[in-house]
């Protein structure tokens, strides 16, 4: 348990630094490019997701998922992924003018075909991945994930200032899958050799063409919306509902990102023994939700005058997109923890149909909502995720043991506190202050009452937080002694 929490550590320090600096760097280049021009990057993010998810997805999992995975095997899934990659480029690349014509946009053919760059380094990158995720070291990862954040962030700033638009955007993205491939080359003992079975890769394909599929289908759902919003709507209004998604997506994104990544891998090790899955589980779920719901509602409770003071006023339409995102993601841990079993404990299957009946709703919203107005697509988005998070519950209870009332039981303290924060910030936000003194005085009082109502509750997950924070800063202090 403790190495898969040190394991978490790493990974979440890794996220939360490289996330850090992107968030810095997003603010630059949002007040320095036009709400239009995040707006095609973002139409041209829709085809690119798809195509990655075929190289990202699916071939590293099954590696991890193979108890006896070897240099054969990981070698034989690179060259397998890379000459993908380089089949779905040329794809891109040539559709390119005919996605420009259907979207009516000029500068898109361009963009696509220099964005589509990515998926060659997404290739490599999946493996590298994969090879770090057998060995629980997250620590390399770590380094090379802050590391190239900072290198695509000067990238893209340099090129905003001066004048590349757009372009500064498409710059940012590759540069940072490019070093994060170099970097990792660099600090992990993993290079592909000169040997290729197929023999080796069919008994994985098996595994990771299931996965692919549910990947692909989640891909295609999640980014037909943005294709949706793109198509009925303006560039400038597709950026506000984007930005607004953004800010939320990216702290949850580190705990997701976290959590797929050093679980998938935890429970692989422990695929015979479900009681131990489940005791993994049911920890992840109480104080994943107890940090998730808290943050989330701080963030949707102090949302305008966060957005006046980091984009300034002409983003503020983002806000009630932001709000709305908030309530969506706050079901994410425990749909994350009971995905990632379902996959590690060779569900593969069970974990299709979950993912075929949410995206399978998600369209249906989707279409039905496609007119009227972009506020009713975001509103859509939460019972899908309901819906989600209702398929995911069942399938713990049934295949783990991990009752419903248990379910509810974990996540009621952290969903009492986080209501509390949103009541008491609401009245704060009644002040007649100053944008950045509100967002401080807002934020102080939300503290205030979260560390208030989780002393007086005796919150378990609170208090095992605060003990694993002081155990980390004791290590690194007797580390640096």
């Amino acid at each position: 348990m403790n190495n898969v929490f040190f394991s978490m550590a790493w990974k979440f320090t890794e996220r939360i630094a490289s996330q850090l600096v992107s968030f810095l760097v997003s603010i630059i280049l949002a007040r320095l490019l036009m709400p239009e021009q995040y707006g095609i990057i973002a139409k041209v993010t829709v085809f690119i997701s798809i195509a990655d998810v075929f190289v990202s997805t699916g071939l590293g999992s099954a590696l991890i998922q193979k108890k006896d995975a070897d240099d054969l095997d990981f070698s034989s899934m690179f060259y397998l992924n890379m000459a993908l990659s380089s089949v779905l480029y040329v794809t891109l690349f040539i559709s390119a003018p005919a996605i420009g014509l259907f979207l009516h946009d000029e500068y898109l053919p361009g963009v696509l075909r220099v964005l589509g760059v990515k998926l060659l380094f997404s290739a490599y990158l999946s493996i590298q991945q994969a090879y770090i995720s057998r060995c629980m070291n997250f620590r390399a990862s770590a380094l090379a994930s802050l590391a190239s954040t900072v290198c695509s962030g000067a990238a893209g700033t340099g090129l905003a200032y001066l004048g590349a638009g757009v372009w500064a955007l498409a710059a940012q993205q590759i540069v940072m899958s490019a070093m994060q491939v170099l970097f990792l080359s660099i600090c992990v003992n993993w290079k592909p050799k000169l040997a290729f079975s197929w023999d080796r890769a069919k008994k994985m394909l098996g595994f990771g063409n299931i996965i692919l599929l549910a990947g692909l289908l989640d891909s295609v759902s999640g980014q037909l919306r943005t294709l949706v919003v793109g198509m009925y709507y303006s560039d400038e209004q597709l950026a506000y509902y984007n930005r607004g998604d953004l800010y939320p997506q990216t702290f949850i994104s580190s705990i997701s990102g976290t959590m797929h990544t050093v679980l998938f891998a935890a429970y692989s090790r422990e695929q015979e023994h479900p009681e131990r899955v489940k005791l993994l589980i049911r920890n992840v779920v109480k104080r994943g939700s107890f940090l998730t719901f808290i943050m989330l509602t701080g963030l949707a409770s102090t949302a305008e005058p966060l957005i006046r003071i980091i984009l300034t006023e002409k983003w503020l339409p983002c806000v009630p997109y932001l709000q709305i995102s908030c309530i969506c993601y706050a079901t994410w841990v425990i749909q994350i923890a009971g995905q990632e079993a379902v996959m590690a404990l060779g569900y593969g299957k069970d974990y299709f149909m979950i993912t075929m009946i949410r995206s399978g709703f998600h369209i249906i919203i989707l279409l039905l909502l496609a007119r009227n107005g972009i506020m009713a697509i975001a509103l859509g988005s939460i019972a899908v995720n309901i819906l989600s998070s209702l398929l995911v519950c069942r399938w713990i209870c049934r295949n783990l043991h991990y009752k419903i009332r248990e379910q509810v039981a974990d996540l009621l303290p952290a969903f009492f506190i986080s209501i509390c924060i949103a009541a008491a910030i609401l009245q704060v936000s009644k002040l007649p202050l100053a944008a950045f003194t509100l967002f401080v005085t807002e934020t102080s009082a939300g503290i205030f009452v979260c560390t208030l109502l989780s002393i007086l509750t005796r919150n378990e997950s609170f208090y095992w937080i605060v003990f694993k924070i002081k155990m980390v800063l004791t290590a690194v202090r007797n580390k640096n002694r």
